[in-house]
């Protein structure tokens, strides 16, 4: 997926952290930085690749500084809470809604975006509800920090899911209320989420 973004940056990709080998990488991309295994290796494509002290290991150079920038929040959500999905993959994703199949893009809910106007039958014709309007994304309940919500989604009959917990979604995070189902409901942090560290 080159053309797909998490937070409008690349996305990457770890066999490391699910405890396998990368044997794809050295066989299809052997140019790549984390296969360089020295500071000279990694120095030589200085454009392309940025030696990493603290991990002793080649990285990058764009992925070196990613982690610092920042992204507006008119689409991707308050810094309190930001958006957590893919956004600009291809495809569509079908479930049901009231007993009918509905297709929605399947970057659903990876931005700040009016995601149902054009998809929901809830908002098809001159009643629609005042919700079809408004912006909303899925979010990462353990990484938000708002007055109001999130709350559990209820598309895919509430079975996707991030990082092993239910995912969310948000209108406050994008500066909208949320008139779609949950209101003014007490948003209660998940049981699964990482204990806060504390200082």
């Amino acid at each position: 997926m080159p053309d797909a973004r998490y937070r409008n940056e690349d996305i990457y990709y770890s066999y490391f952290t699910c405890g396998a080998t990368d044997k794809w990488t050295p066989k299809h991309n052997p140019e790549a930085c984390p296969l360089q295994k020295d500071k000279a290796a990694c120095k030589a494509d200085s454009k392309k690749c940025a030696w990493n002290d603290e991990d002793n290991a080649c990285v990058g150079a764009a992925y070196a500084g990613e982690c610092t920038k920042d992204v507006p929040e008119e689409k991707y959500g308050k810094k309190e809470c930001r958006c957590a999905a893919i956004e600009k993959q291809e495809g569509e994703v079908t479930f049901k809604v009231k007993g009918k199949d509905v297709s929605y893009p399947v970057d659903l809910g990876s931005t700040c975006k009016a995601w149902d106007e054009d998809s929901s039958p809830e908002c098809k014709g001159g009643s629609a509800p005042n919700w079809c309007k408004k912006k909303w994304c899925y979010v990462d309940p353990c990484e938000c920090d708002l007055a109001k919500g999130p709350f559990p989604a209820t598309y895919g009959d509430g079975k996707w899911s991030v990082d092993g917990r239910k995912t969310y979604y948000s209108y406050v995070t994008c500066g909208e209320t949320n008139s779609f189902g949950a209101g003014d409901k007490k948003f209660e942090r998940p049981e699964k989420c990482p204990a806060e560290k504390k200082e």
